[in-house]
């Protein structure tokens, strides 16, 4: 399956990471406690947040995965598929905008201009479905169904999904 350039990158690093730890902390073998000792590595030493512990785990989770498709001799063996996710948070609560900051976003686009009518739907469309910026530069008229009134967006890792629309 695909990635993007940017996911091999970070899963070379999640990897050299983990072999690094291994190797400093003198594991004989990868099992285990060795990956709960890395858990609690990443939590207390490098002050990673769930998300960013359960990214590195499931990089090694795939790189053993790919170890197994091509029959390398005890991949069956590696632990990252016991291992428990990491419960996420928010080291700091997210920031958004009040309804009063909402309203004023949008009384200031110009709708008298073919450009501010543009900008008004775009900017209303994330709003109320949540597209990102990327999803929002993919779609097209054949993106919407009129008669449904749904809409299919291609996210993140080419995901495909509908939207139902309000009227």
């Amino acid at each position: 399956y695909e990635m993007s350039e940017q996911t091999i990158k970070t899963n070379q690093t999640d990897l050299k990471l983990f072999r690094e730890f291994i190797e400093n902390q003198n594991h004989s073998s990868i099992d285990g406690p060795a990956v709960m000792d890395f858990q609690y590595y990443l939590k207390k030493d490098r002050d990673n947040v769930g998300g960013s512990i359960n990214r590195k785990i499931f990089a090694l989770r795939s790189y053993s995965h790919f170890l197994r498709l091509k029959n390398v001799k005890d991949a069956d063996d590696l632990p990252f598929y016991d291992v428990l996710k990491a419960r996420q948070g928010y080291r700091n609560r997210p920031n958004a905008l009040t309804i009063d900051q909402v309203k004023r976003f949008f009384e200031v686009i110009d709708r008298n201009t073919c450009l501010g009518i543009r900008d008004y739907s775009v900017y209303a469309l994330m709003y109320h479905t949540g597209l990102r910026v990327g999803e929002v530069h993919s779609l097209d008229i054949s993106s919407v169904d009129f008669d449904k009134q749904t809409l299919e967006v291609i996210g993140k890792g080419n995901k495909r999904r509908i939207l139902h629309l309000r009227s």
